[in-house]
């Protein structure tokens, strides 16, 4: 259902079977967690034609980040969303498919959470740092997504991320029913929220009424060990 609901939301075709071909690889570039994308029973073969790898935005294309997950949700005791605030056009290494002007790729950059990735100062890995500990708990579902899913690709990535800035507070208000309906299939224990203002937007909105918000520094920018002591403190 949660896939069903991702996938008439946001539009994306073969991106979880890509994924769940980036895990079964042999290659040290990408996730093999076996709690990764728990659940997903494959429908059809990923495409040998698609090249996740190799996938680059162009101008005015939407970049979509579309949520990946650890654990059972129908077992685990606790669920918990990590949500930041939008995606970013950072690297096409993190791209899994193209359809039209959409560009789909993992929030947080979860499918290379692989300490030999090859990806230039491995980013990612310092999400995968924090969250780590969570990673084996069999009594968590622990899922990864924005409180904003697109962001439009402008002529550089300061222009793309300015942009971004300047009408987040207007996308949030067109995507908060979505983002709703995503969290009431869910029903998480715990909402953290990476950064102020993931926490401020998320906490002046109705979704402050029905879930638990936390703030969680950003581990970017140095924010990495505050953040991943925060997170031992709040499920040790």
């Amino acid at each position: 259902e949660l896939i069903e609901f991702y996938k008439n939301w946001l539009g994306f075709n073969q991106y979880y079977n890509l994924l769940l071909s980036q895990k079964s690889s042999e290659s040290d570039e990408f996730i093999k967690h076996p709690r990764y994308l728990y659940g997903i029973k494959t429908t059809q073969k990923a495409n040998s034609d698609a090249k996740p790898n190799h996938i680059t935005t162009q101008l005015n294309d939407l970049r979509i980040d579309v949520p990946v997950w650890f654990g059972d949700m129908e077992t685990s005791k606790t669920k918990i969303v990590v949500l930041g605030l939008e995606p970013r056009d950072t690297n096409s290494i993190f791209n899994i498919e193209k359809i039209e002007n959409k560009v789909f790729g993992n929030p947080f950059g979860v499918n290379r959470w692989n300490l030999k990735s090859s990806v230039k100062f491995k980013p990612q890995n310092k999400y995968f740092a924090v969250f780590e500990s969570l990673l084996d708990r069999n009594d968590i579902f622990l899922l990864f997504s924005d409180a904003v899913k697109t962001y439009e690709v402008k002529a550089n990535k300061e222009e793309s991320d300015n942009y971004a800035r300047k009408i987040f507070r207007n996308e949030f208000e067109k995507q908060k029913e979505m983002l709703v309906k995503e969290l009431d299939l869910i029903k998480p224990i715990h909402i953290l929220t990476l950064g102020n203002d993931t926490f401020n937007k998320l906490s002046s909105s109705i979704i402050n009424q029905k879930y638990n918000i936390s703030y969680i520094r950003h581990p970017a920018q140095g924010g990495k060990n505050i953040a991943k002591e925060q997170i031992i403190r709040m499920f040790s």
